[in-house]
This record gives C-alpha cells, structure tokens and sequence, in this order.
C-alpha cells in the first residue's frame, strides 16, 4: 500500500508540480513559518501535518530533562546539530 502511495505522489508531482491529486487535501508548501509536511502512512493515515517543535524548544526541552545526565545531554544536542541542522 506505501508503495503504491508513494508512486501515485510522485507521479502527481512530477507531472504537475504537487502531489495533491492523490492525497486527497490540498498540498501546502513548506515555508520557514508554516513546515508543512505529508505524513506517509496508511491511506487512512496519510495526512498534512504541521512541524510543531523548532530548535530552541528541542533543546530547552533536553536541558529541562532531569532523567538524563550531562555527558547525555550534550550528546544529544550534537546529534541535533549535526544530524537535524539549525533550520
């Protein structure tokens, strides 16, 4: 079925330059104040879902974690950095 859902959206995109006419909602794009993405999961739950989460609340949210000590800590805002990015 995620195979079929991904051809089909690919093939939207590629031959109008959004993937909506399979999705079933209208295509949003993604901005720097509206991350908009499509959440690719079963056709029941493929939906358009809204990133929520930016880095300054990741990171206070690693910073408040009190089951975690610092060596942790700093890990995992490495790994944010490098793997996620800034943006």
């Amino acid at each position: 079925m995620l195979l079929k859902a991904l051809q089909n959206i690919w093939g939207d995109f590629v031959a109008s330059g959004t993937p909506d006419t399979f999705l079933g909602f209208d295509w949003q794009a993604n901005t720097r104040a509206k991350k908009a993405y499509v959440r690719l999961d079963k056709d029941e739950l493929l939906a358009l879902e809204f990133e929520l989460e930016t880095l300054t609340t990741v990171l206070a949210k690693i910073a408040e974690n009190t089951h975690t000590d610092l060596t942790k800590k700093c890990l995992m805002v490495w790994e944010t950095l490098i793997n996620v990015g800034t943006n």
